[in-house]
Order: structure tokens, then sequence, then C-alpha cells
């Protein structure tokens, strides 16, 4: 009988130590895949912070090309209505000028009209 109960014990311990055996193995790839995942977080995380960079640059690049479009629109606007003021200027002036000459030109007619008058008098 007690031989027995020796050899059940004897069989328990065996199958505790294999089951401590695999139980030892799938804790060690459990922590072998914890350490592959952290070195993957990493991995990622430095990705990300590249990702993060570039996304900056790009939005300062695309900031400062929007602020250079702006002052080249406002610099633009400027000019034309620069242009604007010196082309009206310039009809102006043409305007009086003919203001002037078609003052002069019916002054002349007058004159003309009045002699005819004056020497169909005589």
């Amino acid at each position: 009988r007690n031989l027995e109960i020796y050899s059940q014990f004897k069989n328990e311990v065996e199958i505790s130590k294999v089951q401590r055996d695999e139980l030892s193995l799938e804790n060690k790839r459990i922590s072998d895949d914890v350490c592959g995942l952290k070195k993957e977080n990493e991995r990622l995380s430095e990705e990300l912070k590249g990702v993060r960079e570039k996304t900056k640059q790009t939005e300062e690049n695309w900031a400062k090309k929007y602020s250079d479009f702006e002052i080249y629109n406002q610099n633009l606007i400027k000019e034309k209505e620069h242009s604007i003021e010196l082309r009206e200027k310039e009809l102006l002036e043409k305007l009086k000028r003919l203001e002037i000459e078609n003052n002069s030109f019916r002054d002349k007619i007058l004159e003309e009209e009045a002699d005819k008058m004056s020497n169909e008098r005589e």
C-alpha cells in the first residue's frame, strides 16, 4: 500500500515538474512577447516623433508660404491701386487739355462767326 502511495506521489511530483516546466516555458514566451512589444512600441514611438516633427515642419512651411502669399497679394494690390491712381491722373490731365482745346476751338468758332456777322454788316 505504501508503495502504491509512494508511486502515486512520485507521479504527481513528475506531473508537477512537467507542469512547472511548461508554465516556465509559457512565462518565458510571454516575457519574450512583452519584450518584443516594448521594442516595437519604442520603435513606433520614435517613428511617431518623426511624423510629428515632419508635420510640424510642413505646417510651418505652409504658414510661411501663406504669409508670403498674403504679402505678395497686398503688394500687388498696392501696385494696382497706385497704377490706377496714376492712370486717373493722366486721364484727368488729358480731360483738362481737351476741355481747354475745346474751349479754344469754341472761342475760335465764335470769333469767326462774330467776324462774319461784322463783315456782313459792313
